[in-house]
């Protein structure tokens, strides 16, 4: 939230998603990072940067392997942004009733 009380990022942890299950990977072994959205007037603050650090320290305390994405198979844009976070891209699948399906991975 800035000073006046508007939001400038949000992000969301979420459960295991079924649909891109990877039996070579425990799913209870990550943390899911979901939905991270920074408002286009906090560009340049780092501010996404500083949220999955959060999250990647988050998943250390819990003792979790990875912090795990999925994006849009489209937005190469955005697979870019995350693989200078550190990301891997292990793989992408495009089920016909999702647009996502990029999957990365960060170690914490």
């Amino acid at each position: 939230m800035d000073d006046s009380g508007a939001a400038l990022a949000t992000v969301s942890r979420g459960p295991i998603d079924r649909d891109f299950r990877n039996d070579d990977v425990k799913p209870e072994s990550a943390f899911y990072l979901y939905k991270l959205i920074v408002a286009r007037s906090a560009a340049g603050r780092q501010l996404g940067a500083r949220i999955v650090d959060w999250a990647s320290r988050v998943a250390a305390l819990e003792g979790r392997d990875w912090v795990r994405i999925d994006t849009w198979r489209t937005n190469t844009g955005l697979h870019a942004y995350y693989e200078r976070l550190g990301f891997k891209h292990v793989r992408t699948e495009a089920p016909s009733h999702r647009r996502s399906g990029w999957l990365a991975f960060d170690c914490p």
